[in-house]
């Protein structure tokens, strides 16, 4: 019988070793995962850092070099040369979204302000790129997320279209995009 009294003690000694040893394991895991988070969000860029280096690697792209040229990058983006509007088009993208089984309607007008000399170069290159352009445009808007619609400027919006419209162009003519009669209407 004495055996038989040990060998039921010992039952509850190594299940509980087994817990301890379980909860062990699961605390160094939760251990690196935690120092992995924090390392990442140490090491990921802000906002800032990000938008600064991608006006460092589209001066790189220009031909300009480092990032002494990314001020003047920004400089000559706000200077005060004359600039002409061009009518891009009036859009109506509609989106459906099937997570929350709605309907986005975006309607809008496009103009991209060009300087007054590089004007007659910007309406041919319109004029030849015109469908293309137009379908950048539409996919840019069809892809953006409800949040960016609904910022007050629209500045992300309005900085996509502005890189697609270069590209699509094959030249950085477009100097800012304007929209007009933007409406937007969840359904």
């Amino acid at each position: 019988m004495s055996e038989q009294a040990e060998v039921v003690q010992e039952e509850p000694a190594s299940k509980s070793g087994k817990i301890k040893i379980i909860i062990k394991g699961a605390l160094i895991i939760l251990l690196i995962v935690g120092a992995e988070v924090i390392a990442a969000a140490y090491f990921l860029p802000s906002g800032h850092d990000t938008e600064t280096l991608a006006r460092e690697l589209a001066a790189a792209k220009a031909g300009e070099s480092g990032p002494a040229h990314a001020g003047a990058v920004e400089e000559s983006t706000q200077s005060t040369e004359p600039l002409t509007e061009f009518e891009l088009g009036t859009f109506n993208v509609t989106k459906y979204n099937p997570e929350t089984e709605k309907t986005l309607v975006i309607d809008f007008e496009l103009y991209a302000a060009v300087p007054t000399a590089e004007g007659d170069e910007f309406h041919e290159q319109l004029e030849s790129n015109r469908n293309r352009l137009r379908e950048q445009i539409i996919i840019t808007v069809h892809a953006s997320e409800t949040a960016d619609l609904t910022e007050a400027g629209l500045g992300l919006i309005k900085r996509k279209i502005l890189e697609k419209t270069n590209r699509a162009l094959g030249k950085p003519l477009a100097r800012e995009i304007l929209l007009s009669k933007f409406n937007f209407v969840e359904r």
